[in-house]
């Protein structure tokens, strides 16, 4: 992949995606929380054979049902378990 984008002419500065404003990681719902930290796997996947060591993170996602501290709590968490592998 990096070999076709270099032959293309484009520079990749990270990986990002639009994909975490519908599955935040700061959600107090599991099912979304885990999709959105698979979501955050396939960016790093993608970024590594591109050469990249940089993704774009929308790591919180406020939720006005829910008190910011605790979402705050639940992405650095997820955020927390992505750094150590501890999935």
């Amino acid at each position: 992949m990096r070999r076709k984008v270099e032959c293309a002419g484009l520079a990749v500065s990270n990986v990002s995606t639009g994909l975490h404003w519908r599955y935040p990681l700061s959600t107090r719902e599991p099912e979304i929380r885990r999709q959105g930290i698979r979501i955050v796997e396939r960016q790093l996947e993608t970024a590594q054979p591109l050469g990249r060591d940089a993704i774009l993170l929308v790591v919180l996602v406020a939720e006005m049902a829910q008190a910011w501290d605790q979402q705050f709590c639940d992405s650095a968490t997820a955020m927390d378990r992505l750094i150590s592998g501890r999935l």
